[in-house]
């Protein structure tokens, strides 16, 4: 009976006790491993290894450089993101906050699959997407404003990367801007233009490619009209008659002033209903093929490359097609050689092409066309034949 019996013996631990206290440990322990691990992901490790990727993509941009080759630059967002619950008065909110708001900017060779160079820039909140424009040995990145950060213009050399303007001395560039600005945007219709809108009411607008600011979009257009009226081409998608769903491709040529700033009336170029129109002239290319709910991410006077799907449902297989202007198809690319998450389906909404159409890109490096899924990822089509060449994952 005596055997059974249990004794506490003074200054020896229970084994009840001695289990509370692992379990203090354990519980105090975990957390202690998460929070050195996020702080190593987020404070140290980007310190040390600057050329690894890192986030989630935000965008990307090809440019040339000197060795001859093309090199991306590519956004990526850092922040670490969750949602906030918030319960006042039984109304329910929530709201995506952030810790480490921050974006990484790499220069990246696709074709080696090498960082070569590698920053990133810390925010006081959720961090915007940046557009990123390339002009005469210069890449912009251009941030409207969003809640909590400001609107912000950087400039970075295109050789060596290094940044040569910020906003402040951007605006030091024009006494227009003296007060400062509150907004500011990029329209990527040729030629590209940053609108800009200032705290004492202005709206000007700046062209990077001639470097040259305009008091407002009248006289950006009469700049334009004296000093480039040569001919150039440009391809757009006409809904074919009776369908906002069946698109046509023509090819139109004229004045390139007249190009640049009339590409949102091509249904009416093509019907030739205005005088306004009468120096441009469409030629329907391809005229057997229609494309439906297509849109055309990319186009010069030489190719255009075109989204588009095999049926008009929610549930669809998208392609990319690529044009020349001669009227032959190079190449097109089916859905099973894309990205999987292209793919139309039904009880999803973000698949639907109108949503997508602020997702979706295309860019051009001389002989190579490169399309861009944000935040998916990359992938580079030979221009010739459509020849798969490398697959960027974000």
């Amino acid at each position: 009976m005596e055997n059974n019996l249990r004794h506490n013996v003074p200054g020896m631990p229970t084994k009840s006790g001695s289990k509370v206290k692992r379990v203090l440990i354990t519980a105090l322990i975990i957390p202690a491993l998460v929070l050195s691990y996020i702080a190593s992901y987020y404070c140290i490790l980007p310190s040390i290894f600057p050329n690894v990727l890192r986030g989630e993509l935000q965008n990307i941009r090809v440019f040339p450089s000197s060795d001859g080759k093309y090199k991306l630059w590519i956004q990526n967002d850092g922040t670490l993101r969750f949602t906030s619950r918030t319960n006042n008065m039984g109304q329910i909110s929530l709201k995506t906050v952030g810790w480490f708001c921050r974006t990484y900017s790499y220069v990246y060779d696709p074709v080696d699959e090498k960082v070569i160079n590698g920053f990133k820039t810390s925010y006081d909140d959720l961090p915007p997407v940046s557009d990123i424009v390339y002009e005469k040995e210069k890449i912009w990145l251009v941030n409207s404003s969003s809640e909590g950060v400001p609107p912000e213009i950087r400039a970075y050399n295109s050789e060596n990367y290094q940044q040569i303007l910020n906003t402040q001395s951007f605006c030091e560039k024009n006494k227009e801007l003296a007060a400062g600005i509150i907004s500011v945007s990029v329209d990527n219709q040729k030629p590209v233009r940053f609108r800009i809108s200032t705290k004492d009411g202005k709206e000007i607008v700046y062209n990077p490619s001639d470097d040259k600011f305009f008091p407002n979009t009248i006289e950006f257009e009469k700049y334009y009209k004296l000093n480039d009226s040569t001919a150039s081409g440009i391809f757009a998608l006409v809904n074919e008659e009776n369908s906002d769903k069946r698109k046509k491709l023509y090819y139109i040529t004229g004045p390139k002033y007249d190009l640049y700033f009339s590409t949102s009336w091509a249904d009416e170029i093509v019907k030739q209903n205005m005088s306004a129109f009468k120096s441009m002239k469409p030629v329907e290319i391809l005229p057997d093929k229609v494309f439906i709910k297509g849109n055309v991410l990319f186009t010069d006077d030489e190719i255009a490359v075109i989204v588009h799907q095999d049926n008009v449902g929610k549930t669809s297989n998208r392609m990319l097609t690529c044009v020349e202007k001669s009227g032959k198809e190079l190449w097109t690319v089916q859905q099973k050689d894309l990205f999987d998450e292209l793919e139309g389906k039904d009880d999803d909404s973000r698949t639907e092409m109108s949503f997508l159409r602020t997702q979706l890109d295309a860019q051009r490096a001389g002989n190579v066309v490169i399309f861009i899924y944000k935040p998916v990822g990359a992938i580079s089509f030979q221009l010739a034949d459509g020849k798969k060449l490398w697959e960027y994952e974000g």
